[in-house]
């Protein structure tokens, strides 16, 4: 959900934002991901798109994702490795926040 903050908006067919963050592998480049095969689209159910939307567009998400957005960004310039490891291990714990029927990999 926020290893790569382009795949969400472009499944949902929404304008998508490049941001100007730390990448800690080019997995969560924007050019990256630019193309989502019609094979996995057509693998989504309407249910699943409107949970994927609900999710992603939730006051709680949203303010998970705003903070991840700004760790990645501090973390382009942060050369201190105390420092950087502080913010890591914020990053690593954002998703925790979220209840555990909307965390990935878990069914609730």
């Amino acid at each position: 959900m926020l290893s790569n903050l382009y795949i969400i908006p472009q499944l949902l067919d929404q304008p998508i934002e490049k941001y100007d963050i730390w990448q800690f592998s080019s997995d969560g480049d924007m050019d990256y991901f630019d193309y989502i095969p019609d094979e996995v689209l057509n693998e989504f159910t309407i249910e699943d798109m409107n949970w994927i939307k609900e999710c992603h567009d939730s006051f709680m998400f949203q303010r998970i994702r705003q903070r991840y957005i700004k760790i990645y960004g501090q973390l382009q310039n942060v050369k201190d490795a105390a420092a950087r490891k502080k913010l890591l291990a914020e990053s690593h714990t954002l998703l925790d926040q979220l209840s555990p029927d909307l965390k990935p990999g878990i069914s609730g």
